[in-house]
């Protein structure tokens, strides 16, 4: 099963509950913490239901990935580094798990012992590059709207229409969500 893992889940999570505290963000403001609310451990804790250690170490990941801005002290805490709109999915998904890799040979270090002798090996770091381009173009914004799926699957369809020999109505049986 392809799936992300719990810590980028939680990592998610985290910056859903950021995002919420979030006040209108000017893009020419000179500090970005001016753009978001600070979160404490304890807060985040108690509104995402994860314990306070699991927070310390997913934030972490989100501190050392630019993605939040850590504050120290009495007032210090967490938010959002930059608007929601502009933290892809891979953007978490790499920060937490480190590069995307759908099977061993699309690996920037392709440790897989029958490269050699598979005849798929040549395919996967296209299909690797497809899933992280997708990842890519779905933002924290756009997983915090209600509905989303049938929006990006649109979007995703019309992105792709224009640069492949697939049909829409081809595009629409491989995308398809039971």
């Amino acid at each position: 099963m392809l799936k992300i893992g719990k810590l980028t889940d939680y990592a998610l999570v985290l910056l859903n509950q950021l995002a919420s505290a979030d006040r209108p963000y000017s893009v020419g403001e000179s500090d970005v913490a001016k753009g978001f609310n600070k979160y404490s451990v304890d807060t985040l804790s108690r509104e995402t239901g994860l314990s306070e250690a699991t927070v310390r170490k997913v934030m972490r990941f989100l501190v050392g990935a630019k993605l939040v801005i850590a504050h120290r002290g009495t007032k210090g805490g967490y938010q959002l580094a930059l608007p929601p709109s502009k933290i892809s999915i891979i953007d978490v998904v790499s920060a937490v798990e480190g590069p995307v890799s759908v099977t061993e040979c699309a690996s920037e270090d392709n440790n897989c012992e029958i490269t050699d002798q598979c005849s798929l090996s040549d395919n996967w770091p296209g299909i690797n590059q497809l899933v992280v381009s997708v990842f890519r173009q779905i933002s924290l914004e756009d997983v915090r709207k209600t509905n989303v799926s049938d929006q990006l699957k649109q979007t995703l369809l019309s992105q792709w229409s224009h640069s492949s020999s697939v049909s829409p109505d081809q595009m629409i049986k491989i995308v398809e969500v039971d």
